[in-house]
């Protein structure tokens, strides 16, 4: 029998699974071929990670010397030959018990089902749905001494719940790369993290790159606009924009849109700053998400072509965003009157403005807010949302 009770509690990113093993490189490798052969597609939750596929087991089983069935059928008795590969789990969970505790997943996922922990664990280290049991505790219940050779005690079961638990988080790793999705499904380790001041600056660029294309974006949906002004005037021209109206999650019914859930992270941006400052928050975030709605291509093939679509913008234009982000009053803002002429010149009048302590003191101004929307960016963080929200956010401030 294994748990589906509720638990609200808050996320604290552990290490990942590959990093704390100590298995080599080869072994890891192994293990990623066997989770890739055995779960596809992008939607893959904890949950799904219940019974550990043979192919997987193999691996564990052969590092650990157990017999490959007791991982993969839990109503499989230890026999005397699996004593000796019980003793080494016991030693690898000891060993990686400070980060297994750290990855303990939630009991029910962000979508209402069941994550499936062991009953013997789940009885040990969670009260009411929630994780209480410390890592004192957690190590407590790997120590604990069997009345009965371990592989009849009571103890080999645990070992038994707490190793599953291991394996299930290492599959999950390989299984569904979207960090976002994982904290979704109740799992707890976060995705690698570039270390900036680690390597020359063309490798550095290159893992950002590789980390911001792993992070699944905002769908795209076609349409057509009427371009009546301008050299490109042309109706019925065929875009592309962001589909804000798509649900994050598919499947789920309960799911929120990508754009409520883009009016909820920008309300939190704002709210993330003192009430003085939250109308001028606002103007920034509107002044870097209205640029542009929708990006003209070619049709062709069922698709817009040549679109680009990295200028999109997180709202488009400023009646969409007045119209999901609430006023908060007529605060002090930054102006963003150009410092050009009409005929975009730098006049000997407008110059001077460029020196004077008034203009001087509004970019001190801009800078501060800067520096609080990063921080408010920081504190979002472990929102579920929030990789794909920045990634598009950043997209659209840099357009």
């Amino acid at each position: 029998e294994e748990s589906t009770t509720s638990a609200k509690d808050d996320t604290k990113l552990a290490k990942k699974p590959s990093e704390t093993a100590g298995f080599d490189k080869a072994t890891e490798a192994k293990i990623d071929e066997a989770v890739n052969k055995n779960f596809k597609g992008d939607d893959v939750k904890f949950s799904e990670t219940r019974n550990i596929p043979k192919e997987v087991a193999d691996i564990y089983a052969e590092k650990l010397g157990v017999n490959s069935q007791t991982i993969t059928d839990k109503t499989r008795n230890y026999s005397k030959r699996d004593a000796g590969g019980l003793t080494k789990a016991k030693q690898l969970l000891i060993k990686n018990a400070q980060d297994d505790y750290a990855r303990l997943p939630k009991l029910r996922d962000d979508f209402g089902k069941g994550t499936f922990v062991p009953k013997n664990v789940k009885d040990a280290l969670y009260t009411d749905g929630k994780l209480t049991g410390t890592l004192k505790d957690y190590i407590d219940l790997i120590r604990q001494k069997p009345i009965k050779p371990i592989y009849r005690d009571r103890v080999g079961q645990t070992i038994r719940g707490l190793l599953n638990l291991t394996i299930r988080n290492r599959i999950i790793e390989t299984a569904q790369p979207s960090q976002p999705k994982r904290i979704q499904s109740g799992v707890k380790f976060s995705k690698n993290v570039v270390k900036i001041n680690e390597g020359n600056y063309d490798n550095v660029i290159k893992k950002i790159k590789i980390q911001l294309k792993s992070i699944k974006g905002v769908p795209i949906k076609e349409g057509t606009l009427d371009e009546k002004e301008g050299q490109y005037a042309i109706e019925n021209k065929f875009v592309a924009m962001y589909d804000w109206d798509a649900k994050i999650n598919p499947d789920d019914k309960k799911s929120l849109t990508y754009g409520e859930a883009r009016n909820n992270l920008v309300t939190k941006l704002i709210e993330s700053v003192p009430r003085k400052y939250r109308p001028m928050m606002r103007q920034l975030i509107k002044d870097a998400s209205t640029n542009q709605l929708a990006v003209g291509g070619i049709k062709g093939g069922g698709d817009i072509k040549g679109a680009r679509l990295g200028n999109l913008a997180l709202y488009g234009n400023e009646a969409e965003f007045d119209a999901n982000v609430k006023s908060y009053g007529k605060g002090e803002t930054i102006s963003r009157d150009s410092i050009l002429s009409k005929g975009g010149m730098l006049t000997e009048k407008l110059f001077d403005k460029l020196k004077s302590k008034d203009f001087n003191k509004k970019q001190d101004q801009k800078l501060d807010i800067l520096d609080m929307l990063i921080d408010g960016l920081t504190s979002i963080n472990k929102d579920p949302n929030a990789s794909w929200f920045t990634k598009t956010f950043l997209a659209s401030a840099t357009n």
